[in-house]
């Protein structure tokens, strides 16, 4: 019951029930938020590996609750291949490192488990849980948004309340002056040197759109 009220939020769909919810779903933290990260993994298929492939996914998600240890609420498997973890409230100094140790044990799955993708994203703190759905969503854009050299990696939100946006503010206008401007192939410079700055290596939301 818990982990479908939870679904539920996550997806921005609250159960009407609020009875159910008040019995069955933590009450707003009197110290600490609520933190949403999404896992998202993939590795090589192989015909003589596909049993392989299964351990590797289990051994994933084994290290990763290990990792959360008595920090983490639930862990819910929902569509699109996706693993979702909840928090219990956590203060701020507990939740940084709780984003350290996800940072050691990505790593090392590296090793570990290679040949693939494992990719942990973690939104911002929630308040109550009626507004997890915000940090899931966090979680699933910056999937979406990763570095595009990313296979094991840990992103986290920026520490500000407003996301750094994708692309810097100004790009329209800067690529709709060259574009209309006397040297069209400074438009391609331009497009190439926000590629290449995509491509680099560590490269997140906010260094993107800096420069």
């Amino acid at each position: 019951v818990r982990d479908a009220l939870l679904h539920h939020l996550l997806v921005g769909s609250p159960s009407e029930d609020r009875l159910l919810m008040e019995k069955y779903l933590p009450g707003p933290p009197t110290d600490g938020l609520f933190y949403v990260f999404a896992l998202a993994m993939a590795f090589q298929e192989r015909e003589t590996a596909k049993e392989g492939e299964v351990s590797r996914r289990k051994r994933v998600l084994s290290a990763l609750k290990q990792t959360f240890g008595g920090r983490m609420l639930t862990v819910i498997p929902t569509k699109g291949g996706t693993h979702v973890f909840i928090t219990l409230p956590l203060a701020e100094d507990a939740h940084l490192q709780l984003c350290r140790d996800l940072t050691r044990t990505v790593d090392h799955l590296a090793n570990t488990c290679p040949g693939g993708m494992v990719l942990l994203a973690g939104g911002s703190g929630a308040s109550q849980m009626d507004w997890i759905s915000r940090s899931h969503q966090e979680a699933l854009r910056l999937l979406a948004y990763r570095p595009a050299d990313a296979a094991y990696a840990f992103l986290s939100t920026p520490a500000s309340d407003d996301p750094a946006p994708l692309f810097p503010r100004d790009c329209a206008g800067t690529l709709l002056s060259l574009i209309h401007g006397d040297r069209p192939e400074d438009a391609l410079d331009y497009v190439k040197d926000l590629l290449d700055r995509l491509r680099q290596s560590g490269c997140s939301a906010k260094a993107f759109t800096q420069g």
